[in-house]
């Protein structure tokens, strides 16, 4: 009883109550914090690099985490611009078509080609008002989700600016005392040095991994779908495009098909309102080669350039990036597989370090 009540151990179980208690309060933030120390480690060569010519730590890591912000907020700018303007003849385009009288072209009518045919038969088949009905239904039902998420996106703005601000915030501090803290946290911990500079690597390998992984992808996704934009004639500014397209396909529940989606089917529905057999065969085309060739190099290439650079098996690579995502979120992607780069890493320490595991 008087061994339970010694000092050090009293000091251990009050630490213990106040870890749970502390993390009951920082809980709403755990993703944020987690997120300013991953961009730390993305960005610490660069904060070195800086606090070596400028001498001084505390600018080196303003500079550094003014740089994150300006090489995440500025592309954004620049491109929303673009967008707007390249986008707004195309819409103006489309919203006359929907507006008009007929989706299709009055002179097709008195032709014989195979297209008219497909035409007046799809027209015919939309005059049903069993199908009229379910159309407006799907409208209905797409509008009112299109405003859900709006609203949602604006009632949780103030939070969202809250937590990247904290992201910054611990960004900043991570930088000046991170490899102090976890130095001094390391040797508090009973486990061998080796043990833990092997984790401390996997985390790194694994950050580095998804990092470089996920923007090789999205430049061969941009890249391809500037070529698909050029080839198939859907866009006269193929180069604009497949650079959104780049940006977007860093964006998780967004990705290439936010781009070569709607472009395909606005393509499309132009084509058929003025009668463009080709221009029809091309937009199809696009959605065809978008949807097989841009979108499928996500999910086959990728888990395999993050799980050689990481050392970690593909599978587990995609399962972490998913299952990360629908957890965590955004930074699920990076934080996702490096719990299962952890657990794996773990894992072979115990099976290099247990003799049961020994055949």
């Amino acid at each position: 009883m008087r061994q339970f009540f010694k000092s050090d151990n009293i000091v251990f179980y009050l630490l213990i109550i106040f870890t749970i208690l502390s993390f009951m309060i920082l809980q709403p933030f755990v993703i944020a914090a987690v997120s300013g120390i991953v961009f730390g480690i993305i960005l610490k060569p660069i904060y070195k690099k800086l606090n070596k010519k400028i001498k001084n730590e505390i600018v080196s890591s303003f500079i550094t985490t003014f740089l994150m912000v300006i090489i995440i907020i500025l592309p954004f700018i620049i491109m929303l611009n673009s967008v707007i303007a390249e986008a707004r003849p195309l819409v103006t385009n489309t919203q006359f078509i929907l507006d008009s009288d007929s989706l299709f072209p009055e002179e097709c009518l008195d032709q014989d080609s195979m297209t008219c045919k497909i035409l007046e038969s799809v027209f015919k088949l939309a005059e049903d008002e069993n199908i009229k009905q379910f159309g407006v239904q799907i409208v209905e039902k797409a509008g009112g989700f299109v405003i859900q998420i709006s609203s949602s996106f604006i009632l949780s703005l103030p939070d969202r600016i809250l937590h990247f601000f904290i992201t910054l915030f611990v960004m900043f501090f991570y930088l000046l005392d991170g490899d102090k803290l976890f130095k001094s946290i390391f040797k508090c911990l009973p486990i061998d040095k080796k043990i833990l500079s092997t984790l401390r690597n996997s985390v790194n390998d694994t950050v580095y991994g998804v990092i470089y992984g996920s923007l090789v992808i999205a430049l061969i996704q941009g890249g391809l779908g500037a070529l698909g934009f050029w080839i198939f004639g859907v866009s006269n500014s193929p180069i604009l495009w497949g650079l959104v397209m780049t940006f977007a396909a860093l964006i998780p529940f967004v990705g290439a098909a936010g781009i070569w989606g709607p472009f395909g089917i606005i393509s499309l529905i132009i084509n058929i309102s003025i009668g463009d057999s080709f221009g029809i065969i091309m937009s199809i085309a696009f959605l065809l080669y978008s949807f097989f060739v841009v979108s499928t190099i996500d999910n086959v290439l990728k888990p395999k350039i993050i799980g050689g650079r990481a050392k970690i098996h593909p599978v587990f690579v995609l399962l972490g990036v998913l299952g990360g995502m629908k957890v965590m979120g955004f930074m699920g992607i990076i934080i996702g597989p490096i719990i299962l780069g952890l657990f794996v890493t773990l894992a072979n320490i115990f099976t290099k370090t247990n003799d049961m595991c020994e055949t």
